[in-house]
């Protein structure tokens, strides 16, 4: 026993043993817990304060959900090429959060791919069940893909160096995705630092740290899962003028000094104008007996108005004429959209 210890009264020591037997109680202004002591296939349980929430709402930022959704499109296609089989991806919405409940939701395993944000300035969390993982793992080594066994305890044993490489494949996938989602607000690529099974590898940020959530729904074959991933809004930040847009995004838009620079550069292309004087049916045998100064007979009266193609789009209704010793046509009307029925009838009397 220390000295100290000797100067206390039998009260006081009294005291200490029953907080020892009830257990100490939870400050209240403790903001959080770190993970508690728990099996393999326990999930992660935190304790945290969520006075104020997250600080954005779902609504504040529209022009990341059009990022999102044009990321699980590529993200689609990048898969489609990558495995060679179809499956859909679907975005949901965006939603906000604090890193104490992202890192809560996490179950034991998960496959993480913790990669900078490059271009952005951050590092995000790219996460997926297991057994989508190793779907894809599957798939990409020239499998059938399926519920695929995972071998040994994943969060124990974490990932071998060849599923890693994999990971690493799959990141590529992420990124080329995100390249072209992003292309319209910022050049972004990723950086892999690390590949997790266990959670507790991706605390990499503070508990209070506000988080943006973009989840993508995965229907690939006969597994379903989703790839969730999770980025600082503070980060983001830096882009609210763009993102929090809900106009047409700006790859979208025309600038006048760009419709300008369209019209200039294409008032000198030269285009192909051909004119349907009319039409004429005859079979093989009459078309090879024809000799010079046969007459074709057309079916069109020499009063009726004629189509002028462009590159071999009916476009313009027009009269014959002559017009300075040569054969011309005069302009009556252009044929517009309203008109797709005589479009398609004299689109069938060019020649072949």
């Amino acid at each position: 026993m220390l000295e100290d210890d000797a100067q206390l009264t039998q009260e006081e020591t009294s005291a200490i043993a029953d907080l020892l037997r009830q257990g100490l109680p939870e400050p209240e202004e403790a903001t959080m817990v770190g993970p508690t002591v728990r099996g393999p296939a326990e999930p992660i349980v935190l304790r945290y304060d969520l006075v104020a929430g997250a600080r954005r709402k779902g609504d504040d930022l529209p022009g990341l959900q059009l990022v999102h959704e044009r990321y699980a499109t590529e993200l689609g296609s990048e898969f489609r090429r990558a495995l060679g089989t179809e499956g859909t991806l679907l975005a949901e919405r965006v939603s906000y959060a604090k890193f104490a409940e992202l890192y809560a939701r996490l179950t034991v395993p998960t496959a993480i791919l913790i990669a900078n944000l490059v271009g952005v300035g951050c590092s995000v969390i790219i996460s997926m069940e297991p057994r989508l993982a190793m779907h894809f793992f599957d798939l990409l080594m020239g499998g059938e893909g399926g519920l695929t066994k995972i071998r040994g305890d994943l969060a124990s044993r974490g990932f071998t160096q060849a599923e890693k490489g994999v990971m690493k494949h799959l990141l590529g996938i992420f990124a080329r995705a995100l390249k072209t989602a992003w292309s319209d607000i910022a050049e972004v690529d990723l950086d892999l630092l690390r590949v997790a099974s266990d959670p507790r590898h991706a605390a990499i940020y503070e508990p209070s740290e506000a988080m943006a959530e973009l989840v993508v729904r995965v229907e690939w074959g006969t597994v379903e899962g989703s790839i969730r991933m999770a980025i600082p809004t503070s980060f983001l930040g830096q882009y609210d003028d763009v993102l929090s847009r809900t106009a047409t995004p700006n790859h979208l838009k025309a600038e006048s000094v760009n419709i300008d620079s369209m019209r200039h550069n294409l008032m000198p292309v030269e285009v192909g104008l051909s004119v349907i004087l009319g039409r004429a049916d005859m079979t093989v045998e009459k078309l090879l007996s024809l000799a010079v100064g046969d007459v074709v007979r057309l079916d069109a009266d020499p009063d009726e108005p004629i189509i002028v193609c462009v590159e071999d789009v009916p476009k313009i209704i027009g009269y014959p004429t002559v017009q300075r010793g040569n054969v011309a046509v005069r302009v009556a009307d252009f044929i517009g959209s309203g008109d797709a029925e005589l479009e398609g009838q004299d689109h069938a009397r060019l020649p072949r």
